[in-house]
């Protein structure tokens, strides 16, 4: 059946540029600036009009502002790409084969589609074209599909709770809504893996285990059907372009999802025993609200913290306290409240940083949220860009947001991941992982890590591009390849189902937390086992 209209351009444009954009986003900051209106004088070839037969069809009418805005684009990457050979790409030659086609374009989605074109030549992530609609959008509804979504945090008064944000940088708008679910793209269904306490999701009755058939009347399944059967159609699973494709289809099946506050969806949803049911949501309100950072479109905030009990130590006959942290996107608005998260968490045998689902955002949050578990100033990789490079150093926290005097965590620490976390997300699990201060757990990240810029272009569009490369603190880069989990699971309904916290990713850390504060509990004179 023809998707709707908003699924089709999600697929072509939205989708495509804005999760990978404002998905991906930026790895250390979003430039406010202005691309440059004219290129620098170069010779441009076969730019002049063809004369050409006379015909019955009406005359096509460019866009205004289509020439300088290509040419802005081509001229910025060319002076600020951090490789002077662009990738090995012939930069001029693709200038020379894409100009006219731009020059002719009638609509802004003609001149977009031939720009993407030419970024996509590079082969790189963080190389996007963000609609100006979707930067000046203030709603993520249906039919518009800007806003990365966001679970809904947990409510206060349980034993958990959601911490909101007071941040000099305030959300501007609330209007971009939640529903307190998320989902993975498994095979050709998209299965339900997360639901927050106390959202419209839980409050339905929705668990991890669901899978979501039908949204709005409109299926997953067939709106994933090209994507996965191009899938299916590589040699190499675990190839970099197959991972960029399974990122696509679960940013897809997200964006359906994707709400406005008090619109109401209907989802159908099928049960682990085959039967289906029909559940009405409601938007509400994210915690911290709605954010914008320079020139990227606006984001929902969610920072979720809680805690667990989990098993027993056999020598001591306590069990291991475990506190979680899972937000969703690294910008300005939650910084306050991951610091007040971790404070909260400081009495836990061992923390968990849920990076599952998260796509990146300022690169300096990396740094800030590391300082809380690391004993001294460590580099958690290094950004080189075309002159210069810049050292991600740490700066261990030791007063906490309410001014008392504290040392860095030094308990356990795992980083949970999977091919959705992107961006700061890799910066963050990989530097730590070098540094071997956590262990991770999950999948292979997206390998999408490059430093990158935000430029508005001359027609109103918002220019996403790469500026830096970033390599580990052990020399390992990690675009194109991402960070390998130290212990690798794969989520399906079977292992939802088998799970204890009907989360298996969450299980394997929590065992592992367990057995290592089991051998810190064991006298000296024992001999400890190995986690």
């Amino acid at each position: 059946m023809p998707l709707p209209s908003f699924f089709a351009a999600a697929q072509i444009s939205p989708l495509r540029t804005l999760r990978n954009a404002c998905g991906l986003l930026t790895v250390l900051v979003a430039s406010c600036t202005t691309a440059p209106r004219m290129p620098t004088a170069v010779p441009v070839a076969n730019t002049s009009a063809v004369d050409a037969p006379a015909s019955s069809e009406p005359a096509r009418v460019p866009i205004a502002n289509a020439a300088a805005t290509f040419d802005a684009a081509w001229t910025t990457i060319r002076d600020q790409h951090y490789d002077p050979t662009l990738n090995g790409v012939d930069w001029i030659a693709v200038r020379d084969e894409l100009r006219v086609r731009a020059m002719e374009a009638e609509s802004d989605d003609e001149l977009r589609e031939v720009i993407n074109d030419m970024l996509s030549r590079l082969g790189q992530s963080h190389f996007a074209i963000i609609p100006a609609d979707a930067v000046r959008a203030k709603t993520a509804s249906a039919a518009a599909v800007e806003t990365v979504r966001a679970p809904q945090g947990l409510a206060s008064g349980s034993s958990s709770s959601t911490i909101v944000a007071t941040s000099a940088d305030a959300p501007h708008s609330r209007t971009a809504g939640v529903l307190g679910l998320d989902v993975v793209v498994v095979g050709s269904i998209a299965l339900v893996t997360h639901v927050s306490a106390n959202s419209p999701a839980a409050l339905e009755g929705v668990t991890p285990g669901w899978t979501v058939e039908r949204v709005r009347g409109v299926s997953i399944a067939e709106a994933i059907a090209p994507m996965q059967e191009a899938s299916q159609r590589m040699q190499q699973a675990d190839s970099n372009e197959s991972r960029k494709l399974r990122y696509e289809m679960a940013a897809l099946a997200s964006s359906m999802l994707l709400v406005s506050v008090d619109e109401a969806i209907r989802i159908e949803f099928k049960l682990p025993d085959d039967s289906t049911i029909v559940k009405d949501l409601r938007g509400v309100s994210a915690s911290l609200g709605v954010t914008q950072f320079g020139n990227l479109p606006p984001m929902t905030v969610e920072v979720e913290q809680s805690r667990m009990e989990w098993g027993t130590d056999a020598a001591a006959s306590a069990p291991t306290t475990i506190g979680i942290v899972r937000f969703n996107i690294w910008m300005p608005a939650a910084s306050q409240a991951l610091d007040q998260a971790v404070d909260a968490l400081r009495d836990c045998d061992g923390i968990v940083i849920d990076l599952r689902a998260n796509p990146g955002g300022v690169g300096a949050m990396a740094m800030g949220l590391a300082g809380h578990f690391l004993k001294k100033p460590r580099s958690l990789g290094t950004m080189s860009m075309r002159d210069t490079t810049l050292e991600f150093n740490t700066n261990p926290r030791r007063v906490t947001t309410s001014g008392e005097i504290t040392k860095p965590y030094a308990r356990p620490l795992a980083i949970l991941v999977d091919s959705r976390s992107a961006s700061t997300s890799e910066v963050f699990a990989g530097g730590m992982q070098s540094l071997k201060r956590a262990r991770i757990f999950g999948e292979i990240t997206a390998g999408m890590a490059l430093p990158a810029h935000a430029v508005e272009l001359p027609n109103g569009d918002v220019l996403l591009h790469a500026i830096a490369n970033f390599t580990r603190p052990d020399g390992t880069v990690l675009e194109g390849i991402g960070v390998i989990p130290d212990e690798s699971i794969s989520i399906d309904s079977a292992a939802i189902a088998a799970s204890t916290s009907r989360d298996p990713v969450l299980d394997a850390a929590c065992s592992w937390i367990s057995a290592c504060t089991a051998a810190a509990r064991i006298p000296a004179t024992a001999s400890a086992p190995t986690p």
